[in-house]
C-alpha cells in the first residue's frame, strides 16, 4: 500500500511539469501574433516637436547660460595664506627671520630654528612647524618669553620639557590670540587662533 501511494505522489508533479513543457513548446511553434510595438518603435513613429538648432558659429560664440562669467582675483586682495603683519609665507628650510615676518609682531622666536612643512595663515589662524637643536632649552625659552610678550600661561601647560616622553606643551593666551605650542622631540608646532 505504501508503494503505490509514493509512486502517485511523485508521478503527479512530474506529469504537471511534462504537460507544461509540452504546452510551451507547442506555443513557441505558432506564428507570432501582431502585438503592441516596442518603446523604440513607438518613439520613432510618434510625431515630435522640432527644436531649433544652432549653427556652429552660434554655438561657439554664445556662452552657456548656466555658467557664470569668471573673474580674476583682485590684486588688492591678499591671498588667504597671508594675514595682518605677514608679508610672505616662509619657505620650508627658512629660519628665524622668515618666521618673524610670518607670526604676529612681538611673538617670541628662538634664534636657531629650521621651518618644516608648509606654514599656513588665515585671518583667524596661523600654524607653523619648525625644528630646533635643543627642545628642552626651547621649552624654557617659551615658558620665560611668552609672559614677557603679553601671553598668560594657562592650566594644562607642561611644567617642563619631559625627556622621558620627549615632549612638552604650552597653552597660553594674549589679548589677541590663543596659543597652542607643542614640542615633540626636536619639532615645535605653533598654532595661534585670533580671539
Amino acid at each position: 500500500m505504501t508503494r503505490p501511494v509514493r509512486s502517485r505522489v511523485l508521478a503527479t508533479p512530474l506529469a504537471v511539469a511534462l504537460a507544461l513543457t509540452m504546452t510551451l513548446s507547442a506555443c513557441s511553434r505558432d506564428e507570432p501574433e501582431p502585438g503592441p510595438t516596442s518603446p523604440t518603435e513607438t518613439a520613432t513613429t510618434e510625431p515630435t516637436t522640432p527644436t531649433p538648432s544652432r549653427t556652429p558659429s552660434e554655438t561657439a560664440t554664445t556662452p552657456a547660460p548656466t555658467q557664470p562669467p569668471t573673474q580674476s582675483p583682485s590684486p588688492a586682495t591678499p591671498p588667504a595664506t597671508q594675514g595682518p603683519g605677514a608679508t610672505d609665507t616662509p619657505p620650508a628650510g627658512g629660519g628665524a627671520d622668515e618666521l618673524a615676518a610670518f607670526l604676529p609682531e612681538g611673538f617670541p622666536i628662538p634664534e636657531e630654528l629650521t621651518i618644516t612643512g608648509d606654514p599656513s595663515r588665515t585671518d583667524a589662524q596661523s600654524a607653523v612647524t619648525f625644528t630646533v637643536p635643543d627642545p628642552a632649552a626651547t621649552f624654557e625659552f617659551y615658558a620665560t618669553e611668552l609672559p614677557k610678550a603679553g601671553y598668560t600661561l594657562l592650566p594644562g601647560s607642561s611644567d617642563h620639557y619631559s625627556t622621558e616622553v620627549a615632549s612638552g606643551a604650552i597653552l597660553a593666551e594674549s589679548d589677541d590670540y590663543a596659543l597652542n605650542l607643542l614640542i615633540v622631540d626636536d619639532e615645535v608646532q605653533v598654532g595661534l587662533t585670533r580671539r
